[in-house]
């Protein structure tokens, strides 16, 4: 193959081949978005959340704090695999997350007491009582 010199650009105007405009193709691009974020938000098999009460109930209040403390053990999870190298920083993590692993299963006690009707300061942890009254 030989070197050729590429084509010089002209100032000629380029016909329009799809008849839009830049700023119909623009709107277009950003209805799509629109369509998109709509879509994702009324997926199928999603359930309808209902408005939160003005107060959540214990039941409610167990469950939160659970997943609260599921995403912590999660973060602190992501930061043992960072940080390979210091092996002092990840057994004080590892610490941390047995501490939020014992709180997970007080919170699963309290649910189930709560089931039965039984739970009450008496019943549970204190620690899992001071988060959940």
């Amino acid at each position: 193959m030989e070197n050729q010199p590429l084509p010089t650009p002209t100032r000629e105007k380029a016909p329009r081949e799809s008849g839009y405009s830049e700023t119909e193709q623009a709107k277009a691009v950003e209805g799509s978005t629109l369509d998109v974020k709509q879509a994702r938000s009324r997926s199928a098999g999603q359930v309808k959340k209902r408005k939160p009460s003005s107060s959540p109930t214990q039941q409610e209040k167990i469950l939160l704090i659970y997943q609260t403390t599921h995403q912590q053990i999660m973060d602190l999870l992501v930061q043992v695999k960072e940080l390979q190298e210091n092996l002092r920083h990840q057994e004080k993590i590892v610490e941390e997350i047995r501490g939020l692993q014992e709180l997970q299963v007080e919170l699963l006690q309290c649910l189930l007491l709560h089931h039965r009707g039984e739970l009450s300061e008496a019943t549970a942890s204190n620690r899992a009582w001071n988060l959940i009254k």
